[in-house]
């Protein structure tokens, strides 16, 4: 009987993870959560990763380009056509599922400049709905003052 198999076991508990529970979890978890659900350390976890082949955690990722979809399903018109935005949805889920399949796939660069695009309106509308909001307690003041 060999002492060390036990002893190797008890020692590297990542080794029993499989390549298929890591791609369930970086699809709903971040690698933080994902080590703390499986028993084992961030370091361990991303050891196992690499010994696998995934070379870079992507929940971040899909997470953004699901954001994406969000964004552009929220742009539809109820009239529903707006074919050029229900295109770029489906090449976004299609994104997603190559990202799913393979972790180190790459995004397209024309999706990147998308993704910048909404977080700039998004940012852009930010800022004018906190002007306005500066602007309306600037005149509430002004006529609280004059009174």
């Amino acid at each position: 009987m060999d002492n060390h198999s036990a002893h190797d076991i008890n020692e590297h508990p990542q080794d029993g993870i499989s390549k298929e529970l890591l791609s369930h979890l970086y699809t709903s978890s971040t690698i933080e959560d994902a080590a703390r659900l499986l028993g084992v350390g961030v370091t361990a976890l991303k050891k196992r990763c690499r010994e696998v082949g995934i070379t870079r955690w992507p929940h971040r990722q899909l997470q953004s380009l699901n954001n994406m979809i969000k964004g552009l399903q929220a742009m539809l018109s109820p009239s529903g056509d707006d074919e050029c935005i229900k295109e770029a949805i489906q090449q976004i889920e299609q994104h997603v599922t190559l990202v799913v399949q393979d972790p180190s796939y790459e995004i397209p660069k024309n999706v990147f400049r998308l993704r910048q695009a909404q977080f700039k309106d998004k940012h852009n509308a930010k800022r004018k709905r906190s002007n306005k909001e500066s602007d309306n307690d600037d005149v509430s003041t002004a006529e609280g003052g004059s009174r």
